[in-house]
């Protein structure tokens, strides 16, 4: 992680580490608040990267997985309930990802967002009308290979 980690600033770390768990809620948004099959896809995605994935993030995915379940009832209990407030918030809150993954490498930059894009992939799985109620702009053009176009504009 130290490759992740270097020379970035506290609060872009953190908001890094909160990624997972805030674009879980962005995706379960059509409904409010995460079911719980959704939360378990979620920690269930998060132990599978944290050793498939590229080496790199291996220590990204096991820092976060002690606290996910936790951060992801946290956030719910403090971000607006509004749904459109909700979606505000956390696109503000990852803010900070974006600009940091916009200085990175494109090759790293695309491997972190193809990850964090797999807790979004995830969630549609568990609950497959997510795209049809709510399209979202999450941040990358592939969702398991295919192009969704409406992803590439999204929160990072």
């Amino acid at each position: 992680m130290e490759f992740l980690f270097k020379n970035i600033e506290p609060d872009v770390k953190e908001q890094l580490l909160n990624a997972p768990a805030l674009l879980s809620i962005y995706s379960a948004n059509h409904n409010g608040k995460l079911t719980k099959d959704e939360i378990h896809a979620v920690l269930d995605y998060n132990k599978i990267e944290s050793y498939s994935s590229p080496n790199f993030l291996h220590d990204f995915f096991n820092e976060v997985a002690p606290n996910l379940r936790e951060k992801i009832e946290q956030f719910e209990t403090i971000l607006p309930n509004d749904k459109n407030l909700r979606r505000e918030a956390i696109e503000k809150k990852l803010q900070p990802v974006r600009e940091y993954l916009e200085n990175l490498k494109e090759n790293e930059a695309n491997e972190i967002k193809k990850a964090l894009l797999g807790f979004v992939e995830h969630i549609y799985y568990t609950h497959e009308s997510i795209f049809e109620e709510v399209l979202f702009p999450v941040f990358s053009s592939h969702l398991n290979g295919k192009n969704i176009k409406n992803l590439e504009k999204g929160l990072l």
